[in-house]
């Protein structure tokens, strides 16, 4: 551009023009920096980098919150979603648990960063019914930790071992230990058949009210190419469990303990 306004200047100045002269080095200099725009915007737009995400580039950082800048209670609107396994007489639903994060200070004026206080999990619900109308308000729930997934990615490749196991006690290390106790048991079908029966119980409640020693067993069979999904589910979801991708879910504390309540 500098070259072209270089020559531009000694044609204008003899002719006596010099303020035409800066109105055309001006409008030629336009369309110019209109490609420019448009190329780099073009490379980032197609470019699959994080580096080069529209929330990314230098204009948009003016409106970015970081955690240094947020207020106490940040907590951007996340996504909820599940996969669900429907059969004749019953229905499974695999959902996420966010991993739940605290500042690394208590102190607003101390807050720079934050870190993980406990980590997520995978859901399992357990519904019963028929005729494609399942009962979700009495439905029942295990979450399998990180490492009990880790446990179910092994099985479901151990194509030896017959069946995978995992007990629950809500109340361990409470005042409620041992009142409420679940169960959750895979089983391959076997017989030269593909597919996994998922086998739960619950002895007990935990809704609320006094103790019960009433036992509820539900039970699911989950195909091949169901479990590969909850396989691809698990992969995908342990990181963020762990607050460990680029961009993680923020659960503060505060908002957890709310829930508890």
């Amino acid at each position: 551009m500098r070259r072209f306004a270089s020559l531009l200047a000694p044609s204008m100045m003899r002719s006596g023009a010099t303020r035409t002269g800066a109105a055309v080095s001006a409008s030629a200099s336009a369309p110019l920096k209109q490609s420019r725009s448009a190329v780099s915007a073009s490379s980032s737009f197609t470019s699959n980098s994080s580096l080069t995400h529209p929330t990314n580039t230098a204009n948009d950082m003016h409106k970015r919150t970081f955690a240094d800048e947020a207020p106490a209670r940040f907590v951007p609107k996340p996504v909820f979603s599940s996969f669900k396994v429907y059969k004749s007489k019953s229905a499974l639903d695999v959902s996420v648990s966010r991993a739940t994060l605290q500042w690394n200070n208590p102190d607003p004026a101390m807050r720079r960063y934050l870190k993980l206080k406990r980590a997520g999990g995978l859901c399992f619900t357990f519904a019963t019914g028929e005729n494609k109308s399942y009962d979700w308000t009495g439905s029942e729930m295990i979450t399998l930790s990180v490492n009990e997934l880790g446990d179910l990615l092994s099985f479901f490749q151990d194509k030896s071992a017959s069946e995978m196991k995992v007990y629950h006690d809500p109340g361990l290390g409470s005042q409620a230990q041992g009142q409420v106790r679940k169960e959750l048991v895979i089983k391959r079908i076997g017989a030269g058949k593909p597919g996994y029966f998922f086998n739960f119980s619950v002895t007990g409640s935990d809704r609320g009210g006094s103790p019960s020693s009433q036992q509820r067993r539900m039970s699911i069979a989950v195909s091949e190419g169901e479990s590969q999904v909850m396989q691809s589910i698990i992969q995908q979801a342990i990181p963020a469990m762990l607050a460990l991708n680029f961009k993680p879910t923020i659960f503060m504390e505060e908002e957890a303990a709310e829930k508890q309540e």
